[in-house]
C-alpha cells in the first residue's frame, strides 16, 4: 500500500493491471499505473511495439486481439489463473477493445474492466452508428454519405462537397488492410470513387464525408471516464496545434485547454448514448458557422493520454481506483498550456508549413515551448525512444531521414 498525492487518499494496489497493446497509448497507461505503484503486466502481438522495452512493465507477446482473438482470450485466463487477485483489463487501441467488449462474458469470470454496454460499444466503434446516434441526440455532423454500392455512389457522387473524405466505418479494420492511413482524402468525384473502389477490393465499408473548414487548430477533444454509477469521474480537454499529415493525419503537437461548450457538448452526446468507460470525443469548430461538429468518438484512452496525467487527471488510475471499489474523486480541474509533443512527426510538419511560408523557423521553436509530455521520450523510461528512433538507425540518419519525408504524400511538392 502507498499514498498517492493525487487523489490524497491510502491507494490499495494488490490487483495487477493488464495493459492491452503496447504501442505509443499503451506505453502512456503503462507510466502512469507503475509510477502509482500497480504492478503491470503488457501484452502485444507485435514485437516492435515499443512498450516491450518499458522498465515499467513485464511484456508478453500476444496473438493478435482481432486475428486471434480465442488464443489471445486463453493466454488472458492462463495469466490470470497465476494472481490472488482478479487483474485489472486496460485496452489501448480498437482492437483491443473490440476484443474486450465481443469476449466480456468469459472475461468477467477473471478480471475487472469496463466497457459500455452493446449499443454504445457499437457505437464507439462503428463510425455510421457514432453519427446517427449523434444527430438523434442533436450533435451536429459534418454532411455525410453511405452509399451502398459504386453505382449508387456514381447517382450522387456530383452532389457531394469535394474535398471530401473515404472514411472506414471500422477504423481498426482499415488500419490492418490498408496500413499508413485513416482514410481517403478525394479532391475531385473521379478520386472519391476511385477510393470507394480500393475499399471495396479491402472488403471494407466506408462512407463519404465533407471536410469541415478551418484549420487544425479548431480540432477539440474531451477525454472522459465515465465511471461504473455512470457519472464522470475524470474530465480533461485539449486542442490540436499540429498533425502530420496535415489533412488527416495524426496530432503532433497538443495544448491543454479548456474549451467553452466542450464538455457540456461531448458529455451530452455520451450520455444519450449511455456510454460507460473510457473514451475521448473528438469536434472541429466550422469555420462557417462556429459550430462544433462531431469528427467521432473514440472508445478508448489516446495517444495523448500522457498529457493529462502530466496535468493532474491520470485517467488510468482513476479507473484502476473505480474498478477496485476505492471511490477515487472526480477530476474535472486540469493545468492548462501545457503541451503534448511528438518530435519527429512534428518536424515533419514544420518542413511542410515552412515551404509553403506558413511557418517560421522561430515561431515554430516558439511553439514547443511547454511541451512537458511525449508519448515515447521519459527521463526515468529512456528505452523505448532510444529504441523506437534507433530502430534501423533512424535517430543517427535523422537530418537524412527528415530531409526524405518532408515531401506531403498528396502535394508533389518538395
Amino acid at each position: 500500500m502507498r499514498v498517492n498525492n493525487e487523489q490524497s487518499v491510502a491507494l490499495e494496489t494488490a490487483s495487477t493491471a493488464f495493459v492491452l497493446g503496447l504501442f505509443d497509448t499503451g506505453l502512456s497507461i503503462v507510466r502512469s499505473l507503475a509510477r502509482a505503484g500497480i504492478e503491470v503486466v503488457g501484452f502485444g502481438p507485435d514485437p516492435r511495439e515499443i512498450g516491450f522495452k518499458s522498465r515499467f512493465c513485464r511484456a508478453i507477446g500476444s496473438p493478435h486481439p482481432v486475428e486471434e482473438p480465442r488464443r489471445f482470450l486463453e493466454l488472458l485466463l492462463t495469466e490470470a489463473e497465476k494472481r490472488r487477485t482478479p487483474p485489472i483489463l486496460f485496452p489501448s487501441g480498437d482492437p483491443t477493445f473490440w476484443f474486450t467488449s465481443r469476449y466480456r462474458e468469459e472475461l468477467a469470470e477473471r478480471f475487472l474492466f469496463i466497457v459500455p454496454p452493446p449499443p454504445a460499444a457499437e457505437a464507439g466503434l462503428n463510425k455510421r452508428v457514432q453519427y446517427e446516434m449523434a444527430s438523434r441526440a442533436g450533435i451536429a455532423c459534418p454532411d455525410t454519405y453511405y452509399p451502398a454500392s459504386r453505382d449508387e455512389l456514381a447517382d450522387i457522387v456530383g452532389e457531394i462537397e469535394c474535398p471530401a473524405m473515404v472514411k472506414p466505418y471500422f477504423s481498426h479494420l482499415w488500419q490492418m488492410r490498408i496500413p499508413g492511413s485513416k482514410g481517403r482524402v478525394a479532391g475531385t468525384p473521379e478520386e472519391i470513387l476511385a477510393s470507394f473502389d480500393e475499399a471495396e477490393r479491402a472488403g471494407l465499408q466506408v462512407m463519404i464525408q465533407s471536410l469541415i473548414p478551418g484549420p487544425n487548430t479548431a480540432i477539440v477533444v474531451l477525454s472522459a471516464y465515465i465511471g461504473r454509477n455512470g457519472k464522470p469521474l475524470a474530465l480533461f480537454t485539449h486542442r490540436k496545434v499540429r498533425q502530420w499529415d496535415p489533412t488527416i493525419g495524426s496530432a503532433t503537437l497538443v495544448r491543454s485547454e479548456r474549451i467553452p461548450g466542450l464538455v457540456e457538448t461531448g458529455l451530452s452526446l455520451l450520455e444519450a448514448i449511455g456510454y460507460r468507460g473510457q473514451c475521448a470525443v473528438e469536434f472541429k469548430q466550422d469555420a462557417r458557422d462556429g459550430t462544433l461538429k462531431l469528427i467521432e468518438i473514440n472508445p478508448r484512452f489516446v495517444q495523448q493520454n500522457y498529457l493529462a496525467t502530466r496535468c493532474g487527471v491520470n485517467f488510468p488510475l482513476i479507473q484502476y481506483m473505480d474498478l477496485t471499489g476505492q471511490e477515487p474523486q472526480p477530476r474535472t480541474s486540469f493545468d492548462e498550456g501545457v503541451k503534448w509533443l511528438d518530435a519527429i512527426p512534428d518536424a515533419m510538419a514544420f518542413f511542410y508549413h515552412h515551404q509553403r511560408g506558413e511557418l517560421t523557423f522561430p515561431a515554430w521553436l516558439m511553439s514547443l515551448r511547454g511541451s512537458r509530455a511525449f508519448p515515447k521520450f521519459a527521463w526515468d523510461d529512456p528505452l523505448p525512444f532510444v529504441y523506437a528512433y534507433t530502430w534501423k538507425g533512424k535517430l543517427l540518419k535523422g537530418p537524412l531521414w527528415l530531409w526524405s519525408h518532408r515531401r506531403h504524400p498528396d502535394s508533389g511538392v518538395a
